[in-house]
């Protein structure tokens, strides 16, 4: 028969699962094999942003949500946040964290598991929302029609205000980035001015 189990999502890079007290409450602890359990502290829930999404992803993908820790020295609990659309809300329930300035991508595709939401983004336009434990909001990022494989997000990082409604090569787990593209280019007046040089 089980006698115990866990259900763990994302983790911080050297840092441990424990528990404390009673036994009953797993949290981030600094890792003490053989020695008493001890808590690391925890960034604020507001620490944690919204920080880019895809809405219309191209054939054969799916959409995402990324969330980033604006904190740059204390991890962040994504356990008991909200996270939704203005129809539909999924409870992140696994012992997930965020590292210090630390990502994670969260698949918008209503499947199960740790990444996983039970939502999809309305390519259309919507609103994203970020609940604290209370279901208090935090954060709401209303958003236009989306480009088929771009992204939206904010730059910098975590940036308030900062958001930019396109043009961002989607950069899921790592540092938001605007796409390198200017539009088309007239390659014959190209040559004639730099033949006059």
């Amino acid at each position: 028969d089980l006698v115990d189990s866990v259900s763990y999502g994302a983790q911080v890079p050297d840092l441990a699962l424990g528990r404390i007290g009673t036994g009953e409450e797993w949290v981030l602890a600094a890792p003490s094999p053989g020695a008493e359990n001890q808590a690391v502290e925890l960034a604020a829930a507001s620490s944690v942003s919204i920080n880019e999404w895809v809405a219309n992803a191209n054939a054969g993908d799916g959409d995402w949500i990324e969330l980033f820790n604006r904190d740059a020295t204390k991890p962040a609990s994504l356990q008991g946040l909200y996270l939704g659309t203005s129809a539909h809300f999924f409870h992140i329930r696994s012992l997930a964290f965020l590292p210090p300035g630390g990502f994670i991508q969260m698949l918008a595709d209503e499947s199960t598991g740790p990444r996983h939401l039970d939502f999809r983004l309305p390519s259309t336009g919507g609103s994203i929302q970020l609940l604290d434990r209370a279901a208090s909001l935090i954060e709401r990022v209303d958003y236009p029609a989306s480009a088929q494989g771009l992204a939206m997000g904010r730059i910098p990082d975590g940036a308030t205000p900062g958001f930019e409604t396109s043009g961002l090569v989607p950069t899921p787990g790592r540092a938001n980035a605007k796409a390198n593209y200017a539009g088309p280019v007239d390659r014959k007046s190209t040559r004639l001015n730099s033949s006059h040089t």
